[in-house]
C-alpha cells in the first residue's frame, strides 16, 4: 500500500516514514509542505493519507477536502494525526464523520489501528468526510 504523510514536523516525517517502510507493507511519500500535498497526491496516488491538521499553508482538513474533490484521489483513506487531540500525555483516538483522528504522539500500533479502521470504513462505503474536523 502507498501512504502519503503530510506534516510540518520534519523529524516526525522521517521517523514515521522510515518506521512504516521498515514493515515492508508500505511505500511512503513524506511531504513537509502542505501546499504541495495535493500535487504530490495526484502524482503518487496513495491508498492512505496521514495528515496533520494544523500546518502552515493549508490545514490537513483542507487537504482531505481537496482529495475528495479530485477523481484520482477521492478514495484515498484519510487518517488525521494531530496534537489537537491529547489528554494529559495520553493519545486519544476518535472517529469523526468516518475519519480516523489520532492524537500525537502516537505509537506505530496506534497508527496501524487507525489505518485499519479507516480502510474498514472505506470498505463499507463510508468515505471520510472531513467537514467536522477542526
Amino acid at each position: 500500500m502507498k501512504i502519503l504523510i503530510v506534516d510540518d514536523d520534519a523529524r516526525l516525517l522521517k521517523v514515521l516514514s522510515e518506521t512504516l517502510e521498515s514493515t515492508g507493507k508500505y511505500e511512503v511519500c513524506a511531504v513537509g509542505d502542505s501546499l504541495q500535498a495535493i500535487n504530490v497526491a495526484r502524482n503518487f496516488l496513495p491508498d492512505i493519507a496521514i495528515l496533520d491538521i494544523q500546518m502552515p499553508g493549508i490545514s490537513g482538513r483542507e487537504i482531505a477536502l481537496q482529495l475528495r474533490q479530485n477523481v484520482l484521489t477521492r478514495n484515498v483513506v484519510v487518517v488525521f494525526l494531530t496534537s489537537l487531540l491529547r489528554k494529559k500525555g495520553q493519545t486519544l483516538k476518535k472517529d469523526v464523520d468516518g475519519c480516523q483522528v489520532l492524537g500525537k504522539p502516537a505509537t506505530l500500533d496506534e497508527i496501524k489501528q487507525a489505518i485499519d479502521g479507516a480502510i474498514e470504513h472505506r470498505n463499507k462505503n463510508k468515505v471520510c468526510t472531513p467537514n467536522n474536523i477542526p
